[in-house]
């Protein structure tokens, strides 16, 4: 079987707040447990761009797979909610993203946060 791939050079994004989509939802396991990995498809100027994310699978509100999941609702969870996280599958949201520095001074980008959508009226502007 032949195996190919078109190789780029990966800009990473300047640090800032970038409008997405959620696109997938995954459970793996990680070295410290159980965790979700959240592949987010970004829209507007860097549409087609891909990041991902990674939260522990916590059932604690306080933690950031609960403060993520509030975000892409856009309303608080509940005590006792039960949240499909695959229901959140194509909803919008807004993502604060950091660019680093690995040791070896490759660049990258981490998504730092996760926050609500802006409200459709807010992307429009009177001239």
């Amino acid at each position: 079987m032949e195996v190919r791939f078109k190789a780029t050079n990966y800009e990473p994004l300047p640090t800032g707040e970038y409008p997405a989509t959620l696109q997938n939802v995954e459970v793996s396991e990680g070295q410290y447990g159980s965790q979700v990995r959240l592949t987010f498809a970004l829209d507007g100027q860097y549409a087609g761009r891909k990041l991902t994310a990674y939260a522990r699978l916590s059932e604690s509100l306080s933690g950031k797979l609960a403060k993520w999941t509030q975000s892409i609702l856009a309303r608080p969870i509940r005590e006792g909610e039960t949240v499909d996280l695959n229901a959140l599958i194509g909803k919008p949201c807004t993502l604060v993203v950091i660019r680093a520095t690995k040791p070896d001074g490759a660049g990258f980008n981490r998504v730092e946060n996760v926050l609500p959508a802006p409200p459709p009226e807010a992307l429009f502007t009177e001239p």
